[in-house]
């Protein structure tokens, strides 16, 4: 809560250099390949997630509009005849 250095409020602060903060980020992936592959997955897997939780937040957001309930969203399979006895109870 309380910080033991100085204040600093009045120093004289650099400009950002936007391409000197980007180059801190680059990794070369040869020369560390095991954090490559780990980023990689990592990205894959939150990339996924997100994924899936858009289309879920989509398909609700168009459920609780009433789009579903009164045909408007074509369904992403057609059924046409078939009949699926253990969903219709007859």
């Amino acid at each position: 809560m309380f910080s033991p250095g100085c204040d600093n409020r009045g120093d004289e602060r650099r400009p950002v250099d936007l391409t000197a903060l980007l180059r801190t980020f680059y990794f070369n992936p040869r020369r560390h390949p095991d954090f490559g592959w780990a980023f990689l997955g990592r990205f894959l897997l939150y990339l996924g997630y997100f994924g899936i939780n858009g289309y879920l937040l989509k398909c609700a957001d168009r459920k609780r509009r009433g789009d579903i309930a009164e045909g408007r969203m074509r369904p992403a399979v057609r059924w046409g005849r078939l009949r699926v006895p253990a969903s219709t109870g007859r």
